[in-house]
Order: C-alpha cells, then structure tokens, then sequence
C-alpha cells in the first residue's frame, strides 16, 4: 500500500511537470491585417487605445487597434502627437508645411 501510494505521488509531480514544461509562453507580436498594423500582447489579445513600446520605440494603437501614423490626439490626454512613417514616436523636430513642430522626450507636441 505505501509503495502505491508513493507511486501515485510521484505520478503526479510527474504530470504535474511534463504540463508546466510543455506549456508554451508567449510573447507580444506584430500583426500586418493587408492594411493596418496591429499589436498582441503577450496573451494574444490586440491591443487598442494605448500605447506599447518595442524594441525601444514606442507606439501608440488607436481605439480600434490600428497603428497610429502622422498626427493623432491621444484620446485621454488630448495631447498631439506624431507618428513617424514606421509608427514610432516622434521626438525629433518636425518641419510640415511651413511650421517647425517641438516635441518633448515623451513624443508628446509642445507647440501644436
């Protein structure tokens, strides 16, 4: 009976392991739909309305999950931004029709 019952315990951490370690994680990722870019978090659901940062860029996904390119108001700040022709944040100068744009360390416009 004692042998069975250490049997069955070490049945069970057995399984128990080969489940946690067959487990696959994943990671965030980049989704091309044919017309927009979208992003996934690590558990797979796209990310809307916020703001996400990659490979040391940062990003910002509109309400319904699309990059943001150009000019975008952030719809909780209502601050103005600008996203480059890759969707990362501006925080260069900008020179657009006649004006030169300012934009402070965090992308957000400074004279817009």
């Amino acid at each position: 009976m004692r042998s069975m019952k250490n049997f069955l315990k070490v049945a069970a951490v057995a399984s128990a392991l080969t489940v946690a370690l067959s487990t696959t994680a994943l990671a965030s990722y980049w989704n091309y739909d044919g017309t927009y870019w979208e992003f996934c978090d690590d558990n797979g659901h796209r990310v809307s309305g916020d703001w996400v940062t990659w490979n040391g860029n940062w990003y910002h996904l509109n309400n319904i999950g699309h990059m943001n390119i150009g000019w975008f108001q952030d719809g909780v700040t209502n601050d103005w931004y600008f996203a480059n022709d890759d969707g990362s944040m501006r925080t260069a100068d900008l020179a657009q029709d006649g004006k030169v744009f300012h934009f402070a360390a965090d992308g957000k416009c400074l004279n817009k």
